[in-house]
């Protein structure tokens, strides 16, 4: 179920619904920081 959820409202992200979006965000906020940690000192 929370993953139906997750679902519609990555969906609605992309649908430019703002306020979906900055929830997510929050939602993600550790996922997102370990990603940007492990790509910083990547160089094209």
């Amino acid at each position: 179920m929370l993953y139906e959820n997750n679902t519609k409202d990555i969906l609605e992200a992309q649908s430019g619904n703002e306020d979906v979006m900055a929830k997510l965000i929050e939602e993600n906020n550790g996922l997102i920081w370990s990603i940007v940690k492990r790509f910083k000192d990547r160089r094209l």
